[in-house]
């Protein structure tokens, strides 16, 4: 057999002796295994064995409710205030044996007075017991806050998942399209402790949601203005007959999100009307799918008040425009400035290209709006697996916007995953100091601080490197998605959105209005 020869093969026989080529090579791949082995050798015997557990979910909502703020940021807005204290108040009017489960809830409900003394009582727990939500949607509804599924939840890609019928059927490129049906063309496999563990939580949210709507009732009379969360019969009479909802959402039907929304949006934000949120993609999906015609709009109009129709009008456009554009980063450096100038914006609806416009106090509901609608957009599990997805940083803009303004009134916790780098203060110097930031294209402008610099996941307070894909899929579409830069995949969501918009001559242009 003839010998190898070769630099290497030269050097090799210098360490090695005169030997021949084919004993080289062996002896060579004989000393890479031996360098592994006694790598890890070394590794067992001086680095200090991983035997963390993901974070479990809470016993009860109440103690949630009274020491996660505090746990998250230290201190609380006057709102927030309230919040808690309004929370304490009446967690003491419900039974302690009503905070279980469906079984007792319902009963308990049903047998108490003035439950069964008004009758919107009733009708929410039939409602809610009628629904088929899913876990991860009624863990946020029963904690305020999302929460990382990690170790309880197994994700494995569906065979039979088909792109063409959700509501990214629009996207064109063959890579956003793979890299799009790796992230959402999931099933989730729950453990049964995960799945009982959140059901309890979720009726004592329940349970403690129609106790609070009642004794508001009672005390301050029915108001137009917060109607029953199940109380939408001629709105879905309209949605059934005159619109198309028959498409998949990114985790269940479309009518799954919308529904989850409305209910969120009626428990943690009563302060305004639920429909919003259940209708906000009625007039676009960011995707271009249009579920009604523009000549539609005079008939929905009927059904809403002024209110609601403003918020509904304007949600797919400033969706669009907080994805696409320095539209967060511009107004969020404006109302932390000393003397903010910003009196509203003016912009056009995406269906039809009409001005519409919303002032100051009306962006900050919508914003708390756009904070619960990005809830249901976050990964079930591994978010440090997962720490370049793009809706993660969405989330946590809208959170930080709010509340460094002080204007979070929906109740939406920061989890503990994330870490706030820029306190209150600190942004007002770099406003007063004139400091700029780099706007959505890399260009550094002034009057922008870009709200992506001041929150961001924390991985070392995620979970351990070791942790981080258990329960994950590990098909190649799925790394391939999971490892694309953070940076790339923002900017593929930036080019989307904007060809979206294009395609069907809408328009991203807005104008500040200033007083």
């Amino acid at each position: 057999m003839p010998k190898i020869q070769g630099p290497l093969t030269r050097l090799l026989q210098s360490l090695m002796g005169r030997v021949t080529g084919d004993e080289v090579l062996a002896r060579a791949a004989l000393l890479v295994v031996f360098s592994f082995w006694l790598l890890r050798m070394l590794r067992r015997a001086f680095v200090k064995r991983d035997t963390s557990k993901p974070r479990v979910l809470p016993d009860s909502i109440f103690t949630e409710d009274n020491d996660s703020e505090s746990k998250i940021s230290g201190t609380k807005t006057n709102s927030e205030k309230t919040n808690t204290e309004n929370t304490n108040r009446n967690s003491k009017s419900v039974p302690e044996n009503e905070k279980t489960d469906i079984a007792e809830a319902l009963a308990n409900l049903q047998g108490c007075r003035k439950f069964t003394s008004n009758p919107d009582a009733s009708e929410l727990v039939r409602y809610f017991a009628s629904l088929t939500t899913n876990p991860n949607r009624k863990a946020m509804i029963a904690l305020a806050r999302p929460w990382d599924h990690l170790g309880e939840a197994q994700i494995i890609a569906d065979p039979d998942f088909d792109l063409d019928t959700c509501i990214f059927r629009t996207i064109r490129s063959p890579f956003k399209r793979a890299l799009m049906k790796a992230k959402v063309g999931n099933l989730v496999h729950w453990s049964e402790q995960q799945v009982a563990r959140v059901q309890k939580l979720y009726w004592q949210r329940v349970v403690h949601y129609v106790a609070n709507y009642v004794a508001s009732n009672v005390n301050d009379g029915p108001s137009n203005s917060r109607p029953p969360v199940s109380r939408l019969d001629n709105i879905l009479k309209f949605m059934r007959a005159e619109c198309d909802f028959a498409m998949e959402h990114a985790d269940g039907s479309f009518l799954d999100h919308l529904q989850f929304c409305r209910d969120y949006s009626a428990i943690h934000y009563p302060q305004q009307s639920p429909r919003v949120l259940f209708l906000h993609s009625i007039l676009g999906v960011a995707t271009n799918l249009f579920p009604m015609r523009a000549d539609k709009i005079p008939q929905l109009r009927s059904l809403l008040d002024a209110r609601e129709w403003r918020h509904v009008s304007a949600f797919p456009t400033i969706l669009r425009l907080a994805k696409a554009t320095d539209l967060l980063d511009e107004f969020y450096a404006d109302q932390m400035a000393e003397a903010p100038r910003i009196a509203g914006l003016e912009c056009f609806r995406i269906l039809d290209n009409e001005k519409i416009s919303l002032n100051t106090e009306e962006l900050w509901v919508h914003f708390n709006f756009h904070l619960i609608h990005s809830l249901d957009f976050l990964q079930v599990s591994g978010w440090r697996a997962n720490a370049n997805d793009f809706l993660l940083q969405e989330f946590a803009n809208w959170y930080l916007l709010l509340e460094h303004c002080g204007q979070r009134v929906a109740d939406v916790r920061l989890p503990e995953e994330f870490k706030i780098l820029r306190g209150k203060e600190e942004v007002r110097k770099m406003v007063a100091n004139g400091s700029t930031g780099a706007g959505s294209n890399g260009v550094v402008r002034p009057g922008v601080v870009r709200l992506e610099d001041g929150i961001v996941l924390d991985l070392e307070n995620s979970c351990t490197a070791n942790q981080m894909m258990q329960g994950l899929s590990r098909g190649a579409l799925q790394s391939a998605q999971r490892n694309v830069p953070k940076k790339i995949a923002k900017n593929l969501m930036v080019r989307q959105i904007r060809e979206f918009t294009k395609e069907i001559g809408a328009t991203l242009d807005y104008k500040w209005l200033y007083s």
